[in-house]
């Protein structure tokens, strides 16, 4: 008596297709009837829902291959060849793979032995359909996704929101938002993203995975690790929060790109991108995600080793003169007070012979700081009254340039006119081309000229009021600072670019403060303010003497 073919069922569901007319109980279904009329002995089945032929990293083809290997089967059951796969050449490749196994694959709706070798080019023909079909699909995808960023949807959005199903409105999950702060916080103090991750982990806080499965029945891939099913924070995690810029209310769409082919995806550049401001309700403030980004900009800059240690405040921030070096933080104790001192790494490494000490406590940075950021805020607060001088010149000046702005818009259409008339007139008498053509030059130099200073005077309102904004803000740090007597973290990396430190001799150090734009800027502001009002008036007069030829 002849044995039963052993057969093991095989259905796949892609998210493109006919739920009804492919529904895996119906594929399951098809494939059981087929196997009981001609006879054959079911040992196993599986399956996949949701996923494309496209590739062949799939829990279902994984667990086909396996049980092909141990000899537990001598056909797969299909309901037609794209249920298998899609791309013609990995398809091809899998068939030849249970081919060694001495298993051979049957297309039920097809007809199909792949042990017949009379099909053989009805196979290869199916094959190439099937990866066209899904070359069209991913098409068809990639332009829906487009024209769903250009207009703004989410369909998932980032931790920390959730859409609401039924007016599809963009929610803050106030749960979440508390861990968002919390990362921007801890981060600001001084912590790593791995020191927060494992922070987060030890107070028993969820990470997004957890939270994506709670509200949307989304699962982590079945090829994660165990540890990578337990719903914990890794320091990528952590940084994918810092980096997101939906948490001051601004959704980027079209970051990467990913081929829904061959699974793979990179980031594009920022022109490829679409932004959308004040998409969500922002989660923390425009000074917490600009002292961040200026912290992260520092941290990848600067040779900063943390750890598992706490970040030393003035940490990259130090360089030595004499030797180029950066600088090493120490605990110190004395009459049992701590205090953390920063010395040459140099020093530290080779000793005196190669560089000095230049040891220089961090209360002491404090205070020579502090006493540069009071210096700085009377400059600040001089250099805001000028600019309310600025801003009350050309406020009384307004109408004027307005009135400049209108002849000069009407002399560019005088000049076009002209430049209209001179071509034709050179058509005509071509034997004065060359003299035609000076005039043209001459009329179109006039009209970059009369541009320019149409430009110049539409820019002139927005100098002083751009300068008195930047002002107005530098001035409300340092009037924070000088408030608190104190520079915190966050204060530190807002108001310093760099310190430079040199020692001359054994017992002085000295040291020089560098700080960021545009604080920095207010030290020479008010003779650039000074020049800037000379010139408007400069700019008024020339303008006023100009005219069209």
């Amino acid at each position: 008596m002849q044995n039963k073919l052993r057969i093991w069922l095989y259905y796949r569901l892609s998210r493109d297709e006919d739920k009804e007319l492919n529904s895996l109980n119906n594929q399951r279904s098809i494939l059981m009837d087929y196997a009981k009329q001609h006879g054959y002995e079911v040992v196993g089945e599986s399956f996949d829902d949701n996923v494309s032929g496209m590739h062949f990293q799939r829990q279902g083809i994984d667990k086909l291959q396996e049980a092909a290997e141990k000899h537990l089967m001598d056909a797969v059951l299909v309901k037609d060849l794209s249920r298998l796969g899609r791309h013609k050449t990995m398809t091809a490749v899998f068939i030849d793979v249970l081919r060694q196994y001495k298993v051979k694959v049957i297309s039920v709706t097809e007809n199909i032995d792949t042990s017949n070798e009379n099909d053989e080019l009805i196979i290869g023909f199916k094959q190439l359909l099937n990866d066209q079909y899904a070359r069209d699909i991913s098409r068809k995808i990639r332009w829906g996704f487009k024209q769903k960023q250009k207009e703004g949807i989410v369909i998932i959005p980032p931790f920390g929101y959730k859409k609401d199903k039924n007016t599809q409105e963009i929610e803050v999950i106030e749960e979440c938002a508390e861990i968002v702060r919390l990362i921007f916080k801890l981060y600001i103090d001084g912590m790593g993203v791995r020191k927060i991750a494992k922070y987060l982990n030890e107070k028993g806080y969820k990470s997004p995975a957890y939270y994506q499965k709670a509200h949307y029945n989304k699962s982590v891939p079945y090829n994660k690790t165990k540890i990578g099913k337990q719903y914990i924070w890794s320091d990528l995690g952590v940084t994918h929060v810092l980096i997101n810029e939906a948490y001051i209310g601004t959704l980027i769409c079209g970051k990467t790109s990913k081929s829904t082919i061959y699974k793979t995806r990179e980031y594009t550049s920022e022109d490829q991108q679409v932004r959308h401001e004040n998409y969500f309700t922002p989660i923390i403030s425009n000074e917490m995600w600009e002292l961040v980004c200026a912290i992260r900009k520092h941290r990848t800059t600067s040779p900063i080793r943390a750890g598992n240690q706490k970040v030393h405040r003035y940490a990259g921030f130090l360089k030595c003169v004499d030797c180029g070096g950066s600088f090493t933080s120490k605990k110190r104790s004395f009459d049992n007070i701590e205090y953390v001192e920063y010395i040459c790494t140099t020093y530290n490494k080779h000793g005196s012979k190669y560089c000095s000490s230049h040891r220089i406590r961090e209360e002491d940075l404090d205070d020579l700081l502090y006493g540069e950021m009071a210096k700085l805020k009377d400059i600040a607060v001089e250099n805001l009254q000028k600019v309310d001088e600025f801003i009350k010149v050309w406020t009384n000046q307004r109408n004027d340039y307005e009135q400049m702005i209108g002849k000069f818009q009407m002399q560019l259409v005088e000049l076009e006119e002209n430049i209209k008339s001179l071509i034709l007139e050179k058509m005509k008498a071509p034997q004065r081309t060359g003299y035609i053509e000076e005039i043209i030059n001459d009329c179109e130099n006039q009209m970059v000229t009369i541009k320019e200073n149409i430009e110049k005077l539409k820019t002139s309102d927005s100098i002083g009021k751009n300068a008195k904004l930047n002002i107005k803000s530098s001035v409300e740090i340092l009037e924070q600072i000088i408030d608190e007597k104190s520079i915190d973290n966050a204060h530190l990396h807002m108001v310093l670019s760099n310190v430079s430190i040199s020692q001359p001799d054994s017992e002085n150090v000295n040291l020089e403060f560098e700080l960021k734009t545009p604080l920095k800027a207010h030290v020479d502001m008010h003779d650039h303010i000074i020049k800037e009002i000379a010139m408007a008036a400069t700019d008024k007069n020339k303008i006023n003497g100009l005219k069209a030829s």
